[in-house]
């Protein structure tokens, strides 16, 4: 059995129509692999938090196997035929991601857990079980900035109360799932393009919804980048920074 068969056979189990993330599931391992971050954080375990891990895992394995090929080549002028647009700076230490998923209720977590488990990527993934509000000091081991999160919990202000200064300023991606169903979610978001309320806080940041018009609730996903820190694009390669103390 191939790899791909291997593993939607594994996670099926997982996928249920009323969680609303059998596309988004994809969507986020595409995103995963395209940004490549370092920390990754999930609110609300699910369909998705195997997806994500294995998103991680590959990404480790191919910067590991680019980061090969350019230490043959560091002092040729001319980047390898195979990597033809590299950014060398990406590849100057080792590329070791990982991903804190907290989620409240505990079958689940020991569920979504060991589906992972039997994906063999156990090592890429650290679970708590907990409320997501006030469990920060948990998650955010040695003060570091997380570089990508999704989000799939309640209520959306005390996340950005409490985890949205440890979002890398240089680009950190936040994912917020279904926008456009609960009264609770479309009001964030009216406040987050007017930026009002608490949006005001928020310091800088790009948005952007993709919609799942063919539903009406768990529909689509909110995709917030934080950009305080953003200078120059084509040359800074995401990267996660310890998060300094205030």
């Amino acid at each position: 059995m191939n790899r791909v068969r291997r593993f939607d056979r594994v996670v099926r189990r997982l996928q249920s129509p009323l969680t609303g993330t059998d596309l988004i599931a994809p969507l986020l391992s595409a995103l995963v692999r395209s940004t490549r971050p370092v920390n990754a954080l999930e609110i609300g375990v699910g369909y998705s938090t195997p997806f994500l891990v294995k998103a991680l895992a590959d990404n480790q394995r191919e910067a590991e196997r680019e980061r090969r090929l350019l230490a043959r080549r560091a002092s040729a002028d001319r980047l390898p035929d195979a990597l033809p647009f590299a950014a060398r700076e990406f590849y100057q230490g080792e590329h070791r991601p990982h991903l804190v998923v907290i989620e409240v209720l505990t079958e689940r977590l020991h569920e979504v857990t060991a589906t992972v488990h039997r994906l063999g990527l156990a090592n890429l993934m650290t679970g708590i079980r907990a409320d997501f509000r006030g469990a920060l000091s948990r998650v955010a081991e040695a003060r570091r900035l997380f570089d990508f999160v999704f989000v799939d919990a309640n209520p959306w202000e005390a996340f950005f109360d409490e985890y949205w200064s440890s979002v890398n300023p240089d680009g950190g991606m936040v994912i917020l799932h279904s926008p456009l169903g609960a009264k609770s979610h479309r009001e964030a978001l009216s406040e987050l393009r007017s930026g009002t309320g608490f949006a005001r806080q928020l310091g800088a940041y790009e948005m952007t919804v993709l919609p799942e018009p063919h539903k009406t609730l768990q529909n689509g996903v909110l995709i917030l980048r934080r950009v305080d820190s953003v200078e120059h694009e084509s040359t800074s390669p995401l990267r996660s920074h310890p998060h300094e103390a205030d």
